[in-house]
């Protein structure tokens, strides 16, 4: 029976246009969540789609009704019907189902003038002294970038690691209709921990030369590969190409960054094996372990009959350097609920390592709070990824009634539910 049915972008020209409301309208209140922070009922938002995870029209009924501990009692009996780190996986959730693919929207050319943030800010002022309100400014400005060309960055993958290259492609467009430009050059440029410094030329051409996939069509290919493990070649580096636009005054910058991990933490070795644990699928996976870190490690699991994504699973550990066994639990309700049966395959195996200023082992020690409350951070990026691979595993044939049917029953779930169901009787 078969069941029912976001990476950093760094353009410039994306930033100037968040930067006129800031500095129309004034900076915005928010809040950011520590890392390792205790899970809670917002969790349930992070995620759309069924069997667990509030679709959107479910998501605004509760707003609607708002979030009275009956509303949140619902939410909660649905999400913790199976664990967080054993989910169900459907093909909408396309940042899961293609883990390392990003796309960007077209962006307008930057304004003459106004291509820089302190440029954009003296053209605002200088409007704004000429007795123009701010909504006027702001739909002026609007105005006038619909009215630029357009252009678009295409990447291979939104993170480079070990051993890979960045392919990039730049096309320019007006009302959706390449324009011909001409590029006088291409650099990258390091992560502002470093400084933002130059990391040398770009190659690129337009010639049908691999990897660029047909001549003089107006779309640019360009190439990079870390040419070393220097930390210069690490964190989010920006490509910046100069170019001139037929139509267009000024010469511009294009900017497009992506996420470099050079060296890498640790790598799968591609050797499985599996076995079914109460009622639940257990592939178990060999990760040879280059430096000591708390890693998230995350793989997807997908029904060869059905030909769709079944689960997604992460295991967040702290791993010591050596040949460690990943073990990735494929909880087994999320088969008896979806029906599926037979042979399945676990894909996209990929991983991180944070980066700490302190030993990841002592987050285990609680002898070692206050040493950790107490240490510096580190002026460098947060993470190192585990190498891009291929790698996939096709388990046995499976009965249905060979999985468990019975929801989670974690202490924490059972606590929260408690919680929730001692508020619920209170309400009126």
């Amino acid at each position: 029976m078969k069941r029912n049915h976001l990476i950093i972008a760094g353009v410039v020209t994306a930033v100037l246009v968040i930067g006129i409301l800031y500095l129309l309208r004034g900076p915005a209140s928010g809040r950011h969540t520590a890392a390792g922070e205790d899970r809670g009922i917002g969790d349930i938002f992070f995620r759309e789609g069924k069997e667990g995870f509030m679709t959107p029209s479910q998501v605004e009924k509760m707003m609607t009704r708002g979030m009275s501990p009956k509303a949140e009692l619902e939410m909660a009996k649905s999400y913790f019907q199976y664990p967080h780190d054993s989910r169900p996986l459907t093909v909408s959730m396309k940042d899961l189902t293609d883990p390392w693919k990003v796309e960007f929207l077209p962006l307008p050319v930057p304004l003459p003038g106004a291509s820089t943030e302190k440029e954009m800010e003296e053209l605002i002022e200088k409007m704004k002294s000429s007795g123009k309100d701010a909504e006027d400014i702001e739909k002026e400005i609007a105005h006038k970038m619909e009215n630029q060309p357009a252009y678009q960055f295409s990447l291979n993958r939104h993170t480079i690691t070990e051993g890979d290259s960045m392919v990039a492609t730049l096309k320019v467009t007006k009302n959706g209709s390449p324009i011909p430009y001409t590029i006088s050059s291409a650099e990258m440029e390091s992560d502002f921990m470093f400084g933002q410094k130059g990391l040398g030329s770009v190659a690129y051409n337009d010639a049908g030369s691999a990897p660029d996939a047909k001549a003089s069509d107006g779309i640019t290919t360009f190439t990079w590969k870390a040419p070393s493990a220097d930390k210069m070649n690490w964190g989010t580096l920006t490509l910046k190409v100069k170019a001139s636009i037929t139509g267009v005054k000024d010469q511009v910058i294009f900017q497009q960054s992506f996420y470099s991990s050079p060296k890498s933490p640790a790598e799968f070795t591609g050797q499985f094996s599996e076995r079914l644990q109460d009622g639940s699928l257990i592939i178990d996976v060999p990760l040879d372990v280059r430096k000591e870190c708390r890693f998230n490690l995350q793989a997807n699991l997908y029904s060869l009959d059905e030909d769709e994504p079944t689960h997604w699973v992460v295991v967040q550990k702290v791993l010591p350097p050596g040949r460690q066994i990943v073990s990735f639990n494929f909880f087994g309700k999320i088969f008896r609920d979806g029906g599926y049966a037979g042979k399945f395959q676990l894909r996209d195996l990929r991983g991180t390592c944070e980066i700490m200023p302190f030993p990841p082992s002592w987050l285990t020690d609680p002898s070692k709070r206050e040493q950790i409350a107490n240490t510096p951070p580190l002026n460098e990026p947060p993470l190192m990824y585990i190498p891009y691979n291929n790698l996939s595993y096709t388990t046995r044939s499976y009965g249905a009634t060979e999985f468990s049917d019975q929801p989670n029953s974690s202490e924490e779930a059972r606590e929260k539910i408690r919680q929730l169901e001692e508020a619920a009787q209170q309400q009126p």
